[in-house]
């Protein structure tokens, strides 16, 4: 969960020792104190449960969706504001429930809702994807809320309601009831670890909705027994309870605490999304990737409010500049380091950041009395954390700028981590909060007015961000071109020169294995032919159709389809007219509705910056392909990645299938590379040899071979990132 699920589940603040009398309590005392021991257990096992549910729901739900918006790295950090916002709504509810609803009522009316929840499951998604002029955000915010908000609500609200019921019991813990939440740490670090690990390798999406399922219905169980067997004559013994907290007796102005304790939240939850829609970026947005960071925040959470940290503060300070100096390194333009380095560079600060600000939150911790107050702050600061980076930044940055901004607020945010005072300055945080907000006027000022901004690179001519990433025209004064780029990848580029409009460039060049195939096919198959092309580009591929072809172009970014078509940049479109068809939406759902063996040839070329579409790459997605595909036809894939080596995978994925490979390698010689050539490398597949046969021999960059070993292919239920990855 993105960020204050924590707080119920795992990021209560540890209270004081107890400071116990000596004396000795009466014999009948003794054994009620005795009777009421597997009280503990019993709500030990309820937290358990409720945590594991909550940290198992969000990546599989977001698994459920991410094939129905393109495999984008957004669609991850979208659900994580929703999460946010959900958990903040439960924490609201908790708060009204403890305070207006009598205590005795309180079961009745919670297990009103619970059971209301239980209505919506199994979790299920549904069949709908998001229509061409749906706003993507919108739309999946929308299917979540209708689909898992309310299971989601229940459960989250429930941890601070039985931290409530426990504390009214006459158990002689009552008055110090943080020690329950190392249960729950446990379960949100299991599931957390077992999503990758073992239920995504092991179960489909639908067998873990059903267990899924059956563990809530376990849940609601434990959770009546809480209800119905805590004993209620709860005066606890005067020797045993926990005194105040030692920052109780200070007074500060609500309104102080209130704006530390958010501003303290909102910069991890900010930094979280920012960092894993980051890595996302630029390797492949998959729950392994997705999991890493919300597992380092846990542990932020786990460390600060335990009773002895196991990292002190001047540590997470030292800590937190030196990685934040490497990360701020890796945003200049110096030499590719490799992907292991930039990964762990970026973890680290996050981690060191997330440590610094939840540990002066552990610092500025209120009386026990103030802890529904303190959790409703810290939610609050997660959810708007979550809003400016999935909805307010999309739409003023053109570019990924509030990841950078995130760490300069952390940075000078250490003012509050350096003191254990409860009463901080107010330009402690009105300065540093001012100067942020004065950076961030004028990046969205000079994005609005559409110029070059600082951060901009030289040669920049547009820049434009969308759900599915950020888009870059850029002159490459050199080549002379103008190419289009996503993330760090470029996706097209076209000659300068009217004479060379019609000219492939980059991955496309006719030297490469795309160029070669063309052409031996021209050779072997001069007749007309039926091709449709997922990913569109710059639309430089349409330059290799042939009078009578019918070519179709599947994009999902509608920023794409704009900028391919803008004459200002781009003419492939213009000149060579093979691009008459541009089915906006996902591929395969867009395939699915196409009639079977319909095409000749089909092409994936796809990508969001150097992350894939991994459900592109699957078993189901190869077979929808040859569905659609000719008996003699061929699926050519664009495999260019580098992070990721993904011939092994698909080759392994190919012979499941039955289908024959030749595999494509381009190295451009200098004289090439001069001519705006670029490495490539691409997969052909068909039914039969014979089918590739006119591949062999006579076009240099493709053989017929297989990768030196094999990889498990992947399937919609089970991906194995780590087996492709280039460190």
């Amino acid at each position: 969960m993105a960020d204050n699920s924590l707080a119920t589940t795992s990021a209560a603040p540890s209270a004081p020792r107890s400071t116990v009398a000596r004396g000795v309590a009466s014999p009948a005392r003794r054994s009620s104190l005795i009777a009421l021991e597997p009280l503990i257990l019993w709500y030990a096992a309820t937290l358990f449960v409720s945590a594991f549910l909550l940290f198992w729901l969000q990546p599989l739900v977001a698994k459920m969706l991410l094939p129905r918006l393109g495999g984008a790295p957004a669609v991850w950090n979208t659900a994580l504001m929703f999460f946010q916002l959900i958990l903040l709504a439960g924490y609201l509810y908790a708060h009204i429930l403890n305070h207006y609803v009598a205590t005795k009522a309180q079961p009745w009316v919670h297990g009103a809702v619970l059971l209301i929840a239980f209505t919506f499951l199994p979790l299920d998604i549904g069949t709908s994807s998001p229509a061409p002029d749906d706003v993507p955000s919108v739309w999946l915010i929308q299917r979540l809320a209708l689909c898992v908000g309310l299971p989601f609500f229940a459960i989250s609200a429930s941890a601070p309601l039985l931290q409530t019921w426990f504390a009214r019991t006459a158990h002689r813990h009552a008055q110090d009831p943080y020690f329950l939440y190392g249960s729950s740490n446990l379960g949100s670090l299991l599931a957390l670890i077992g999503f990758p690990l073992v239920f995504e390798p092991w179960l489909t999406v639908a067998h873990q909705s059903r267990l899924w399922m059956l563990l809530f219905v376990a849940f609601v169980a434990l959770l009546v027994g809480c209800a119905l067997l805590s004993p209620r004559s709860a005066t606890p013994d005067p020797v045993t309870a926990a005194p105040q907290s030692r920052l109780a007796s200070r007074e500060a102005a609500p309104w102080r605490e209130w704006l530390l304790w958010i501003s303290l939240a909102f910069v991890p939850s900010s930094l979280l999304l920012g960092v894993t829609s980051f890595i996302a970026a630029n390797v492949a947005s998959a729950p392994l990737l997705w999991i890493a960071p919300l597992a380092l925040y846990l542990l932020s959470f786990v460390i600060v409010f335990s009773r002895r940290p196991i990292i002190s503060v001047s540590w997470s300070l030292a800590g937190q500049a030196i990685a934040i100096s490497i990360v701020l390194l890796l945003f200049l333009p110096l030499p590719a380091p490799s992907l292991a380095l930039v990964i762990g560079a970026h973890f680290a600060a996050f981690f060191f950041t997330a440590l610094v600000c939840h540990g002066a939150l552990a610092a500025h911790r209120p009386a026990a009395a103030r802890l529904t107050e303190f959790y409703i702050c810290m939610s609050l600061g997660g959810a708007m954390g979550g809003i400016a980076n999935a909805l307010i930044a999309p739409a003023v940055f053109s570019a990924a700028y509030e990841y950078p901004l995130a760490l300069v607020l952390a940075w000078v945010l250490r003012k509050a981590a350096t003191t254990t005072r409860q009463r901080l300055r107010l330009i402690d945080l009105a300065a540093p909060l001012c100067m942020l907000a004065v950076m961030a006027t004028m990046l969205s000022t000079w994005d609005l007015l559409g110029r070059i901004s600082p951060l901009h690179a030289p040669g920049l001519l547009h820049q434009e961000r969308s759900f599915f990433g950020v888009h870059r025209v850029k002159l490459d004064a050199d080549a002379p071109v103008v190419d289009l780029s996503n993330g760090t990848t470029i996706h097209g580029a076209e000659a300068i020169e009217p004479a060379r409009w019609r000219e492939e460039l980059r991955y496309y060049h006719p030297a490469g294995p795309v160029g070669r195939y063309f052409a031996a096919l021209r050779d072997a198959s001069p007749g007309r032919q039926r091709v449709g092309v997922i990913g569109l580009g710059t639309g430089a591929l349409a330059c290799y159709a042939q009078p009578g072809d019918d070519w179709s172009f599947y994009e999902i970014d509608p920023v794409v389809v704009r900028l391919a078509r803008d004459t200002r940049y781009f003419h492939y479109l213009e000149q060579c007219g093979a691009a008459d068809r541009i089915v906006l939406g996902d591929a395969r759902v867009a395939l699915a509705r196409e009639p079977q063996a319909h095409y000749d040839l089909l092409i994936l070329d796809a990508f969001s910056s150097d992350a894939i579409p991994m459900h592109l790459l699957t078993r189901e997605a190869l077979q929808l392909y040859l569905a659609k595909l000719s008996e003699h036809g061929t699926i050519l894939l664009h495999i260019s990645n580098t992070h990721l080596k993904l011939w092994p995978m698909l080759d392994s994925l190919a012979r499941e299938l039955g289908l024959v490979t030749r595999h494509g390698v381009f190295i451009p010689t200098p004289v090439q590379a001069a001519d705006s050539a670029t490495p490539s490398e691409w997969l052909a597949l068909a039914r039969d040899d014979a089918d590739l046969a006119f591949l062999d021999g006579k076009t240099g960059g493709w053989k017929k071979e297989h990768p030196p070993k094999d990889v498990a292919g992947w399937r919609d239920d089970f991906s194995n990132l780590l087996s492709v990855i280039q460190w």
